[in-house]
């Protein structure tokens, strides 16, 4: 081999050694880095070449807490959740409507994090948790039986941060377990003099106020809300029991007990009942309990039923259940025909219009059944506390006196929901008008003048006439103070100058001053004197100014 090709082969060996280390250099200084698309993530390496993330600045997250639920359960699950005024053992709700309240707490509490310092104008419409301005939370009453509703009441101002467009105040409550609240769903709009700026919207798990836009231009807000929660305690004992929930936001809490019945007793032969779902404020659900013992009765069963106003029957709604020897479930538009198919002799007569319902069961069929009908009235009249419903019934039990026409009335109480936002947005301007004329020595004051009113340099309003009666002032009052979350600039001119004056301007706050100075003009007359001997030297000027 000639000694070029050694050299050739020599200097190839070197560059694959020179091109392997440099490949092994930098796969060592890049092993486990991670880089973040992120200009506020800063990255350092240490000692051992591996990346390590530090003081990754994570935008605030917006956490919803016990998301909604809907209630999908079927007509039939309507049957077996009424609160009977018996002490029998009420269902517990279906597992799909539970969730991990302690979890969700523990996140929520974690969650209600301070606004940051640094906030756009454009990161606003995103919002923040500001329940740290709540100033009061409660329930009343603080103790109820199980299906009582109980009111909570929150209030709020701006004492630890202003509110801005996109922020939202969040109370919750434990909504799973044996003891837990429910909350009735309402929206609430929430004004400050006809101007809406926000809403109040109430789920089964918790409430939510959100403000829009418009609470950008107030100042000084303060606000409340009030709304209903069902509470269940569904404990799994026969004695009595009485356990407890809590409600809680922005480092307020308050707690409201729930007692159950013992369980056991002998029902009533007949019995009216109602209520209102917290997923479904919209309507009233009305149930008639009928031989609740599956006894003997020496009659036939005759009821009456006068829906009241305020509410219209649903007559596709009724869900009828009999339970004993003969046992079966109608729901559905064909439930009252069906069940009249399925035990003859038997009637439910409706009028939609006059709201009346007739029940009619036989002797035959009424013996060792119990009979459970359920309808569902809509509601018409939102505003109205409560909705009323009277029965009257007819039945005579084996070996008893007969009743005839004993009356079986129920009341519902509808659910409340308000709440209310009070906040400053006014100002007012002041223009005053003064004279530099001397006491109008030279008689050119007019009599009065125009003046007119400008926001933001836009005119505003009609011109204003300020004379000697008004004293030579005015003051535009309940002008809006900000818009669009800026101040808006006043300013007041005058329409026309009067002749002979000029005019200066001065602003003090509120207060603008107009000065008209009257241009006095003054003659001066005068006489040049020449001492240069008659211009003897011929250097006199002809003219001087």
């Amino acid at each position: 081999m000639s000694n070029k090709s050694r050299h050739r082969r020599l200097l190839f060996m070197m560059g694959l050694v020179l091109f392997s280390l440099l490949g092994s250099i930098w796969i060592s200084s890049n092993n486990g880095m991670t880089v973040y698309a992120d200009s506020k993530t800063n990255i350092t390496q240490n000692g051992t070449g591996s990346g390590t993330v530090i003081n990754q600045q994570e935008e605030p997250q917006v956490s919803t807490v016990n998301s909604n639920t809907t209630d999908n359960t079927s007509s039939s699950d309507d049957q077996t959740s009424q609160k009977q005024v018996t002490n029998t053992e009420a269902q517990p709700r279906a597992p799909a409507e539970q969730n991990n309240t302690s979890m969700d707490r523990s996140m929520s509490s974690s969650m209600l994090s301070e606004r940051p310092n640094s906030v756009n104008n454009s990161s606003n419409s995103v919002g923040h948790d500001v329940s740290s301005n709540i100033t009061s939370l409660t329930a009343s009453p603080e103790s109820i039986n199980d299906g009582g509703k109980t009111t909570v009441r929150v209030n709020f101002d701006e004492h630890a941060q202003k509110i801005v467009s996109g922020d939202t105040i969040t109370v919750n409550w434990n909504n799973s377990g044996t003891v837990y609240g429910q909350g009735y769903q309402k929206n609430i709009d929430l004004n400050i003099r006809g101007v809406n700026v926000g809403t109040l919207s109430v789920t089964t798990n918790k409430a939510v106020f959100t403000f829009n836009s418009n609470i950008n231009d107030m100042e000084n807000v303060t606000g409340w809300g009030e709304f209903d929660l069902e509470g269940r305690n569904l404990a799994n004992t026969s004695d009595e029991n009485t356990g407890s929930f809590s409600i809680y936001s922005g480092g307020q809490q308050t707690y409201v007990s729930v007692k159950k019945g013992k369980t056991g007793s002998k029902s009533p032969f007949y019995y009216k009942t109602g209520d209102m779902l917290p997923s479904d404020t919209d309507h009233v659900r009305w149930f008639l309990n009928i031989n609740n013992e599956k006894g003997y009765v020496s009659d036939r069963i005759y009821i009456k039923d006068q829906i009241q106003p305020g509410q219209t029957l649903d007559k596709g709604s009724f869900d009828i259940t009999v339970d004993g020897y003969r046992p079966n479930h109608f729901y559905g538009s064909n439930a009252i025909e069906n069940f009249e198919s399925a035990y003859p002799g038997s009637s439910i007569t409706i009028n939609v219009s006059t709201g009346d319902i007739t029940v009619v069961i036989p002797q035959d069929q009424a013996q060792l059944n119990r009979f459970s009908i359920l309808y569902r009235t809509s509601v018409d009249d939102y505003n109205q506390p409560t909705f009323e419903n009277h029965s009257q019934a007819w039945y005579t039990e084996n070996n008893r006196p007969a009743v005839e026409g004993k009356e079986f009335d129920y009341s519902v109480s509808n659910v409340n929901a308000n709440g209310g936002v009070d906040g400053k947005n006014q100002t007012k301007v002041s223009v005053i008008k003064e004279w530099d004329d001397n006491n109008n020595s030279a008689r050119l004051r007019p009599d009065s003048i125009k003046v007119q009113l400008y926001a933001n340099g836009l005119l505003t309003g009609k011109a204003v006439t300020l004379n000697s009666a008004n004293n030579w002032q005015y003051t535009w009052s309940g002008l809006v103070k900000n818009a669009k979350g800026s101040r808006i600039a006043y300013t007041v001119k005058e329409v026309s100058i009067p002749n002979g004056y000029r005019s200066i301007t001065t602003v003090n706050g509120n207060d603008i001053v107009i000065k008209n100075i009257y241009n006095q003009t003054i003659n001066i007359s005068g006489t040049k004197t020449w001492n240069d001997n008659n211009n003897q030297d011929g250097i006199r000027p002809s003219s001087i100014t």
